[in-house]
């Protein structure tokens, strides 16, 4: 199964998460500017830790998927307590 984690490049936190994810399935994470969806990949998880829809780049970026490329997704937000 081929699986591709990406994030967004807005929070600090949400990078140590998408570096854990990564190494659990043995693969690497990738911010969403470095990202090239030129290969077919069974799962994609988005890692992001802002309001969806105040976050224009991760929009356009869910928008830009195309289903023969992307299988299934898996959107993940990232939320903390101080």
């Amino acid at each position: 199964m081929k699986i591709d984690i990406v994030y967004t490049t807005k929070s600090k936190y949400i990078k140590c998460v998408a570096d854990e994810m990564a190494r659990w399935v043995k693969t690497h994470a990738q911010d969403l500017n470095h990202y090239h969806s030129d290969h077919v990949v069974d799962l994609l998880v988005i890692g992001f830790d802002d309001t969806l829809f105040e976050d224009k780049q991760l929009l356009e970026f869910i928008q830009s998927l195309k289903s023969a490329k992307c299988k299934k997704c898996c959107i993940n937000q990232l939320f903390f307590y101080k």
